[in-house]
């Protein structure tokens, strides 16, 4: 672990209060000039980190980037965690942490990798994931869960629910849920969720799965791409950037989420709260299946399985387990 690394994570540990560069170069066992140069890149990296004579360093109240450390202190200690990471861009946070579980050392079960921004973050049908810098919360989650494979559809829907829980809980608002990874917030899309499964072919167990999640918390600074502009939104759509840093902690929200993921996937079932959320029951929605025309259905009920039951124009009905459904 790097000074810059450990810096951090005390710094962190006593936000808000000051420590002078001879008590942190004692503690790390390094210099004080070490001390001033991680300092120095921390700030070019975005931390709020003050400096006062006599009295030392603090990272400020109003710091919001995410780090490791910060991300950890608010996690449940009852739970079990794995390793968190946080990088500054990737191409995906689902294709790095993919590409991580393939390695000699793969990451443990409830790895969780974040991004603050993604040059090539996608959703479902390989649809682009608009991810610039300081506007949300992108990360990928690795499980790998001793479920059965009708357990494993429930992985999604607990995700769903798992954001949702956090976001109500942390900034006070409550999201829909369109069936079956969409999150809404006033009839915008503010938030997707990509589950991705890697099975042995010869067992058929699943050797591990990749829960990515993106969220919209602020409008981006150039606004959203025009192909967008019509369909997606953020949780905080007129906040201005004077008043971000006042805003919910990034970090507090990203360890709820985590939090009430692993507590929702260590048995994974459909959970009432995502009925109760749902955005299409009871509504005419547009259905589409690989790539085909999208027809009207009529969306009836979440059955106990995951699927959605609709009814078709000529009064058939049918469950959905795939496929795409729009408002």
């Amino acid at each position: 672990m790097s000074i810059k690394t450990e810096l951090l994570a005390v710094l962190e540990q006593k936000k808000g209060t000051y420590i002078s560069g001879e008590a942190l170069a004692k503690s790390l066992s390094c210099s004080r000039t070490a001390i001033w140069k991680a300092i120095r890149q921390l700030r070019e990296e975005g931390y709020a980190i003050d400096a006062v004579t006599n009295r030392g360093y603090t990272l400020t109240v109003e710091n919001n980037q995410l780090s490791a450390a910060a991300i950890r202190r608010y996690l449940d200690p009852a739970l079990s965690v794995g390793s968190i990471l946080v990088e500054k861009e990737v191409s995906s946070t689902n294709a790095l942490l993919k590409q991580m579980a393939f390695g000699e050392t793969p990451p443990p079960h409830r790895t969780a990798l974040f991004a603050e921004s993604q040059n090539a973050g996608h959703g479902r049908f390989s649809r682009s994931f608009f991810s610039p810098p300081e506007t949300g919360l992108y990360f990928s989650v690795l499980l790998r869960p001793k479920t059965t494979p009708k357990q494993n559809f429930f992985l999604t829907t607990c995700a769903a629910v798992a954001v949702c829980r956090a976001v109500e809980e942390v900034c006070g608002i409550s999201l829909d849920i369109k069936w079956v990874n969409d999150l809404f917030l006033s009839g915008k899309k503010v938030g997707g969720i990509l589950t991705e499964a890697v099975s042995d072919f010869e067992s058929g167990n699943i050797d591990f799965v990749i829960i990515g999640i993106g969220l919209n918390l602020f409008p981006p600074k150039s606004g959203f791409p025009d192909e967008l502009k019509s369909v997606a939104g953020s949780i905080f759509p007129n906040l201005p950037d004077s008043a971000k840093s006042a805003s919910p902690d990034r970090n507090l929200l990203a360890a709820r989420i985590l939090s009430e993921l692993f507590r929702e996937t260590e048995n994974p079932s459909l959970s009432p709260d995502y009925i109760e959320r749902s955005l299409v029951l009871g509504r005419t929605v547009l259905f589409r299946e690989n790539g085909g025309t999208p027809h009207p259905v009529k969306a009836l009920a979440i059955l106990p399985d995951g699927s959605l039951l609709v009814e078709h124009e000529d009064g058939r009905q049918e469950a959905l387990f795939y496929g795409e459904v729009s408002l």
